[in-house]
């Protein structure tokens, strides 16, 4: 009865009861925080290709290259036409008219004519639509072959017979060369040729 009582008290001992130590509670660590550094690269910008810069158009027509054989062949074909009167009603010793007379009979003798002007070193030629050519200038080959608009007006100035001409260049940069007295055109003084007038007058060749 003894050795039953020491054999179970061994027993608990062995298997331990509750007054055994209680195992300890495992340690939860808490994992450390990696710190991400995220580089960012930014996007490559686009180059852009430049645009090339537009080539400004001259406004000026070429010109014609002016020789002495070039030259001698617009006089040559401007006096092989016929001669253009200068009205008898605008000459000096003629009856007085008005201004608005005086006018049309200088447009009538100016329409379809080439004039030679200014002791024959320009020729101009006067279409009857009011559109002209600068067919010729001595030394100045920027003016040949030139394009204008013509109108007369009265010559408040002058003598009853007389009046003026205002060329308009169609080229800018040769209208503003010319307009060098800040009006609305080139006017150039026209007076009968016993008044000193310095000009004679073709037929034009290329009017209509």
């Amino acid at each position: 009865m003894v050795l039953i009582t020491s054999l179970t008290a061994t027993a608990v001992v062995a298997c331990g009861g509750s007054d055994a130590p209680a195992a300890p509670d495992p340690t939860i660590v808490p994992p450390t925080a990696t710190r991400e550094v995220v580089r960012v690269t930014p996007a490559p910008v686009p180059t852009e290709t430049p645009v090339p810069t537009a080539t400004a158009e001259p406004t000026a027509q070429p010109t014609v290259q002016l020789t002495q054989d070039v030259a001698e062949e617009i006089f040559a074909i401007t006096r092989s036409q016929p001669v253009v009167q200068f009205p008898a009603a605008l000459m000096k010793g003629a009856e007085r008219l008005d201004s608005d007379q005086v006018k049309a009979e200088w447009a009538e003798f100016l329409s379809g004519s080439r004039t030679l002007a200014v002791n024959e070193s320009i020729i101009f030629e006067w279409c009857s639509d009011g559109s002209g050519t600068w067919v010729y200038e001595v030394g100045t080959p920027g003016f040949t072959g030139a394009e204008f608009d013509w109108e007369l007006v009265s010559d408040p100035g002058g003598s009853w017979n007389t009046t003026i001409v205002v060329i308009r260049l169609r080229d800018q940069k040769l209208y503003d060369l010319m307009n060098y007295a800040g009006g609305d055109g080139f006017r150039l003084g026209l007076a009968p040729p016993d008044q000193g007038g310095s000009f004679s007058a073709f037929k034009s060749p290329d009017c209509d």
